[in-house]
């Protein structure tokens, strides 16, 4: 069974029990929209209670980029129109939101999450990134080095 859905910024294609989640803004670096932060957080939610989803696979669409966090440009841009500040903190909250969710995700189902990391990670992109290993509740360190102190 496959079943795929899109909102443009974001695709999802379910095979054999793999949740495959593509971030696809490569003209972009597919640096990471509000709405795909909150989307990622929905379907993370979704997936951990869902006994036919056995794993994530997270990408990024094009050759030049896995992610470059955060879309600073669209950040600027509402900080420049002089937009309430609310959703510029808002934008920071959900996707700190997302970082401890993806945590929380490893360390409560242990299902595997893996990020297919190919071409540019800059900025936050250790939210999407997030690689950890869970010894007996201990995230200890991701895959980028970041981690608690030793």
């Amino acid at each position: 069974m496959s079943l795929i859905q899109t909102n443009n910024d974001l695709v999802v294609d379910i095979r054999n029990h793999i949740a495959h989640l593509t971030l696809n803004r490569p003209k972009a670096l597919n640096a990471l929209t509000h709405d795909m932060i909150t989307s990622m957080a929905a379907l993370l939610a979704e997936w951990a209670t869902d006994e036919s989803i056995y794993a994530i696979v997270v990408r990024g669409a094009g050759e030049k980029a896995f992610c470059a966090g955060g879309d600073i440009r669209a950040l600027y841009d509402l900080a420049r129109r002089g937009e309430d500040n609310a959703r510029l903190l808002n934008f920071f909250s959900d996707e700190y939101q997302l970082d401890f969710d993806i945590h929380r995700y490893l360390v409560k189902t242990g299902k595997p999450y893996i990020a297919w990391i190919d071409g540019v990670v800059m900025g936050s992109t250790d939210v999407v990134a997030q690689v950890r290993c869970a010894r007996g509740g201990d995230a200890g360190e991701n895959a980028l080095g970041h981690g608690r102190g030793r």
